[in-house]
């Protein structure tokens, strides 16, 4: 991953980030052209810019990440800039080692059935999937802001990273809060294959407090390769608790603990490999997660 929740304080502060024709256009494909000769030959896949959605909410909406800003403006604006800005980098680093989009999903709900609070709901929702529209016809729909033409992400990307989040509720003034993400991630993935079609996916995180939950999860997995969506990984995040910064320690969903201890989810998950694990030792290499069922 190029970005992950923040960006420097020169691009994102002193050259207006995303935001920045200049700077996107420019000196952002530059950046992504000196990764690319720099790390090519050790990397399996690229994700160009982890979580969008994350990274223009928490910055420029509710100031919990860098720049910490609180601008409705900015934050559209990041937002387009933001996919605008993996147009470019699917355009340098296409052909080499595999380009994921690494997008953030989550189901979206209202806290009661009031018009108006649907409607809230219903933007909040639009932003989570407006990437789908990108890639299928090469537009971008961002509610209160219209549509803005990007053909750079027609039909773009190798694979379709995603990360599943916590599910999102909208109250009747729009504001957001968050409960565990559920178990039927297996409508997540089929909405997925449905709007974006013609791509394998991988999960590369998804948060999970217990075991049970756990044991749900990979149901909804199984059923869901099963139906025939193109599911081709899911990895567990984080790996040892305290490495997302908001949340800290209170929050233990790490297969490890602080102190390095495996979790009871780590030996599930173990159990799990051990049962679809090929007979013969294999090289894992770029083209078979490609390949593979």
């Amino acid at each position: 991953a190029l970005v992950d929740r923040s960006l420097p304080a020169w691009f994102a502060i002193d050259e207006r980030g995303f935001r920045d024709r200049q700077a996107r256009s420019y000196l952002w494909p530059r950046h992504v052209e000196h990764c690319a000769e720099t790390f090519g030959e050790l990397v399996d896949t690229w994700v160009p810019i982890l979580r969008p959605l994350r990274l223009a909410r928490d910055g420029y909406l509710v100031g919990q990440a860098p720049p910490g800003r609180r601008h409705l403006s900015q934050f559209l604006d990041t937002l387009i800039g933001v996919h605008q800005g993996l147009g470019e980098a699917w355009r340098v680093l296409r052909g080499g080692p595999p380009v994921a989009g690494g997008y953030d999903l989550a189901d979206v709900r209202s806290t009661d059935r009031e018009r108006t609070t649907h409607d809230r709901a219903a933007r909040v929702e639009a932003l989570h999937w407006c990437w789908t529209g990108a890639l299928r016809d090469g537009e971008l729909t961002i509610p209160g802001y219209g549509m803005r033409p990007l053909p750079a992400l027609r039909e773009a990307f190798d694979l379709l990273a995603v990360t599943i989040e916590d599910r999102v509720i909208v109250d009747e003034q729009g504001g957001w809060s968050t409960t565990p993400v559920p178990e039927d991630v297996g409508g997540l993935l089929h909405r997925v294959a449905e709007e974006a079609p013609d791509r394998q996916i991988v999960v590369i995180g998804q948060q999970v407090e217990n075991p049970d939950r756990l044991s749900g999860v990979l149901a909804e997995l199984e059923g869901s390769l099963g139906d025939g969506v193109p599911l081709v990984g899911w990895f567990a995040e984080p790996a040892i608790d305290g490495y997302e910064a908001l949340p800290g320690f209170r929050r233990q969903t790490g297969l490890w603990n602080r102190d390095r201890v495996p979790g009871p989810m780590l030996e599930l998950l173990s159990e799990v490999a051990a049962d679809n694990r090929p007979p013969d030792p294999v090289d894992f290499d770029s083209a078979m997660l490609l390949d593979r069922p």
